[in-house]
């Protein structure tokens, strides 16, 4: 399976959106569907992905109960509040049945209003990659993954502020995803853990982009200081 670049349209990008949970540090309400402003905390996440990524694939890990527009499929683990990393096995479950595979796969997380946007770095990390990598050896940069591949090693890209890790902020090929799973169930365990096989590139982003929100404290920051028009 070739492993293309995305283009500006992120034809080949399946999107695992992660909106479980209980949300208990913000009283247990449902924190997709949390009014973060003039919209719901995951509207952020579906808005700028039909703005920078027009041509990937999305499901949203959630509830049945939450309500999504019309055309945007959701998933959960089963049974529920299995953690992250079952959320994460649930959404690649969902595109391993579809039609045709991915060539890429993005983890996102829905308190992240604009983690989209740190997608879009993560993005250009792989084509810069692809890059040096064709500049140094004389194959294309559509194949700059198959050497690591054919070595063993299983490449992602994730987002990092400063010395703050987010690994609900990740990119990979979907060999790499793909080979995580195949040890079998992952449920209770961290996304930390899960990623612990890959060889994870660490790639700046803007901390307004990862900022999540988890407290009401968050909530307040985010409206005072982070929230744009």
């Amino acid at each position: 399976m070739s492993t293309e670049l995305l283009d500006s349209s992120a034809a080949g990008l399946a999107v695992i959106l992660l909106a479980g949970g209980t949300a208990k540090r913000l009283g247990g309400v449902s924190k997709p569907g949390l009014q973060v402003g003039s919209r719901r905390m995951v509207d952020y996440s579906l808005e700028l992905l039909q703005q920078r990524f027009p041509g990937a694939r999305l499901v949203v890990v959630a509830p049945d109960s939450l309500d999504l527009p019309a055309g945007v499929p959701s998933t959960l683990e089963d049974p529920p509040f299995g953690g992250p990393a079952a959320g994460v096995s649930a959404g690649f479950e969902f595109f391993k049945a579809g039609e045709q595979l991915p060539s890429w796969v993005a983890v996102l997380p829905v308190d992240a209003p604009y983690g989209v946007l740190a997608l879009e770095d993560l993005v250009a990390a792989t084509r810069q990659a692809a890059d040096d990598a064709s500049s140094e050896a004389a194959f294309s940069e559509e194949d700059f993954l198959e050497g690591a591949f054919s070595e063993g090693a299983w490449p992602a890209w994730q987002a990092v502020v400063g010395e703050q890790h987010y690994p609900t902020i990740m990119l990979m090929p979907w060999q790499s995803m793909a080979e995580l799973f195949k040890a079998g169930p992952v449920r209770d365990i961290s996304l930390r853990r899960l990623w612990s096989d890959l060889e994870v590139t660490a790639v700046p982003v803007s901390a307004a982009d990862a900022f999540d929100i988890d407290t009401p404290e968050d909530l307040a920051h985010f409206l005072a200081h982070i929230k744009r028009a």
